[in-house]
């Protein structure tokens, strides 16, 4: 038979005061549901945390798997073919929406571009430098194979065109950036200009120095 509270305090109270006068049931009840109310709240506190750290990486995980499919990826696979042409330094000149829209006389993109350089070498390696930062030549994440250059991260492969323009050799990379992949944008140009010939296959990229 199962008894109610108020019967199992009775119990309690009559066999405490027997064994003890002195300390009275009501006080040991008090520290007994005090105990239990402290012990409520710790578990509360630590479950508050919890429930928001797992709210955040499911909102985490949703996001991130709305990204992977709302974006724009590119074939990235594809077997190395050399291409004489390409091998050597070019220098970022300016930035077209098309190649058509080149003018070697007036120049498109009013500042200075983000790229200052790209030096292609054999075996589809690529060094880089940008403006605002450390100029030299340093490795590239990019990697070329005839007619593109690949970016394997972020999954774009934009194609190059060489052309012969007033005596002086340019080249149109196709630029993917975010704007082609999450926003589905048509890419612009990168118009780079042919500065040597040279092999930089054995070329030493210099330390980034740190203070």
């Amino acid at each position: 038979m199962k008894l109610s509270d108020n019967e199992v305090k009775d119990i309690l109270t009559n066999k405490l005061e027997q064994h003890s006068p002195s300390v009275t049931f009501k006080k040991v009840w008090e520290t007994h549901e005090k105990d239990a109310i402290l012990k409520f709240s710790f578990k509360k506190i630590l479950t508050i945390p919890m429930v928001a750290i797992i709210i955040i990486a499911a909102l985490f995980s949703v996001g991130f798997a709305t990204y992977q499919l709302n974006r724009t990826v590119d074939k990235t696979d594809y077997p190395f073919v050399n291409d004489a042409q390409v091998i050597g330094k070019w220098q970022c000149i300016d930035i077209v929406k098309t190649i058509e829209a080149f003018n070697p006389d007036q120049k498109a993109f009013r500042d200075d571009p983000f790229l200052k350089s790209l030096a292609f070498y054999k075996n589809g390696n690529i060094l880089s430098a940008v403006n605002g930062g450390n100029s030299a030549l340093a490795d590239d994440i990019h990697t070329w194979t005839k007619g593109l250059i690949i970016n394997t991260y972020e999954k774009t492969a934009g194609q190059y065109e060489i052309n012969e323009i007033n005596g002086a050799t340019y080249m149109f990379f196709e630029w993917k950036s975010g704007d082609y992949g999450l926003r589905g944008m048509k890419p612009s140009f990168y118009v780079l200009k042919k500065v040597d010939n040279l092999d930089y296959s054995n070329y030493k990229v210099k330390a980034i120095e740190t203070t």
